[in-house]
């Protein structure tokens, strides 16, 4: 044993060039005789060689790191929060919504590095699971996931793009990892679908409800939602809403006909359906962002960027949906603050119990349609040296100029054309040149300049 422990040693830390701590060359060592590391404190040797370190319960760690590295993994048999509080990282490309999560071991593991921000290590990690214990939860495979806590959504965060199941193996790991720094936990979804998945719009069926959890026994999270975990649902046309909720419940989107709508007075409908919102706890505190999905047909009619799209919302009293401005949202303010980004509106409101269609101004689109032809003569202006484009799309699709102001304008228009356009020579009968000369009066001693240009025959024909 001791000759092989000071044969590792030569081996690895001398022929290297570096030195290694005592504890990897114990993980080292017990990596070799099939030995299982302890949790705690250890060190991964630098120079980006594989560190392999499998603990007892099965959990492995594959890490490479430029840099020596004091690592510390310990078990928690308290998580940070239930394994029902489950969001992807990428709410925008991914749906978890469907379905009950449930922690296939009842802890979770801290993972630390000792150095402060840690971002330059290139690590794995993989846990296995028992497939019996699958049958019997009704989870599949492929909705096994390894999540980190994140503590500003109050919940587990699945990055669904690193995200690798072997079900040979009965393995799921997360890939690639450049920081091991977190709070991990083995979660399992009960659900029919796989991966991403979206709830139906409607009324009365399961496929239809998103099901908001009741937030974990803590005062301040049934009294404050901006303490409340962050639940995510995303229907299948693309709409989602991010909620924080003080209660448990039961959250349906449908579409509506805005054509028999009525809409404030100068604005129209650009959609021919609108949203409409229904819960099972009206009354409850809830703090919400609804996310509207924008198409083309939509945008580009009115403005670039949306600027002149509008969000109406229906009011109770006068049964009219009229348009909210823009404002930002405070603790006594239920208006609500809009956000028109590229392809999506957001809606940050406190009601789950909404009706939403998107307008736009109808005196601005007449206004712009009306004017849209002659500013298109007007912006046509020359240059005495034009420039290219990089890109021909972006040169044809760009808008023209804005026209000059009127006090920017040249007074003297015949001195302004003269001096841009040359002179055009005919020739004449006899095939010699004939000479036209352009001048402009200017009021001066001097001899006044002349512009000569010469065409010959061959060049005209």
């Amino acid at each position: 044993m001791r000759l092989t422990f000071f044969s590792l040693f030569s081996l690895v830390g001398v022929s290297r060039g570096f030195n290694i701590d005592a504890s990897a060359i114990r993980a080292a060592e017990a990596t070799r005789l099939g030995e299982e590391p302890h949790f705690g404190n250890l060190t991964i040797p630098g120079q980006m060689q594989p560190t392999n370190l499998v603990f007892p319960d099965g959990l492995r760690l594959l890490v490479y790191s430029p840099n020596a590295q004091n690592i510390s993994v310990e078990k928690k048999d308290q998580p940070s929060a239930p394994a029902g509080f489950v969001t992807p990282l990428d709410f925008a490309a991914v749906s978890l919504s469907s379905g009950s999560w449930m922690a296939i071991y009842n802890y979770s593991w801290n993972i630390s590095i000792q150095a402060e921000n840690a971002d330059d290590v290139v690590a794995t990690i993989e846990m296995p699971y028992d497939g019996h214990v699958l049958e019997t939860l009704s989870i599949r495979h492929e909705n096994i996931f390894l999540g980190r806590f994140d503590s500003k959504r109050g919940g587990w965060v699945v990055d669904a793009s690193r995200s690798s199941v072997d079900s040979t193996r009965n393995t799921s790991r997360i890939i690639g990892l450049p920081s091991l720094d977190g709070e991990y936990m083995l979660l399992g979804r009960k659900s029919v679908y796989s991966h991403s998945s979206f709830i139906q719009p409607g009324w009365s069926s399961e496929l239809s409800d998103f099901v908001i959890m009741d937030p974990p026994a803590n005062s301040q999270e049934h009294i404050d939602p901006s303490k409340a975990p962050v639940q995510i649902g995303t229907w299948i046309n693309g709409f989602q809403l991010e909620v924080r909720s003080c209660k448990r419940m039961r959250v349906n989107m449908n579409f509506f006909n805005s054509s028999n709508a009525k809409i404030q007075e100068g604005y129209r409908a650009v959609s021919p359906y609108g949203y409409m919102l229904n819960s099972s706890e009206a009354d409850s505190k809830v703090a919400v962002i609804a996310r509207l999905p924008l198409r083309a047909s939509q945008i580009e009619p009115h403005s670039l960027g949306g600027s002149r799209l509008r969000v109406a919302q229906l009011d109770p009293a006068s049964g009219e949906f009229r348009v909210t401005h823009h404002r930002e949202t405070n603790g006594t303010s239920a208006l609500p603050r809009i956000r028109f980004l590229p392809r999506l509106v957001e809606i940050e409101g406190s009601s789950m119990d909404v009706q939403w269609i998107l307008v736009a101004s109808e005196a601005s689109s007449s206004a712009s349609s009306a004017t849209s032809s002659p500013s298109l003569v007007v912006t046509m202006t020359l240059s005495p040296q034009p420039t290219i484009a990089d890109d021909f799309q972006t040169a044809t699709a760009s808008p023209p100029p804005s026209p000059p102001r009127t006090a920017d304008t040249i007074t003297d228009p015949s001195s302004s054309v003269s001096s841009r356009i040359p002179p055009i020579i005919p020739p004449t009968e006899g095939g010699t040149e004939k000479v036209m000369k352009t001048e402009r009066r200017i009021k001066s001693s001097k001899r006044s300049r002349m512009r000569r240009t010469r065409f010959s025959k061959s060049e005209i024909l």
